[in-house]
């Protein structure tokens, strides 16, 4: 029987205003560049994005707002996160 695993980031953007965009972006693999995995547009402060890890290993997120008109740019800590065990098809 195959198995899937998720993951679930959740977040509160403290300075983020309804309909606003934000990104979901992964480290790559030269350990200096950024690259967007997803694109939500948040509702109101709070957001929720899942993914499935591809494969076990040690992944490095963060969210971005690219800034607008009205509000500058801003980019979140860093998340580590650790899968021991990817998803299964």
């Amino acid at each position: 029987m195959a198995r899937s695993r998720i993951c679930s980031l959740n977040g509160l953007m403290v300075t983020v205003f309804p309909n606003a965009t934000i990104n979901l972006q992964s480290m790559n693999a030269d350990g200096e560049t950024w690259s967007t995995v997803a694109t939500q547009i948040a509702d109101g402060r709070l957001f929720t994005m899942t993914l499935p890890p591809s494969a076990a290993g040690v992944y490095k997120y963060r969210v971005t707002f690219d800034g607008d008109s009205q509000y500058v740019p801003a980019v979140s800590n860093t998340v580590t996160l650790t899968v021991t065990n990817a998803a299964s098809s």
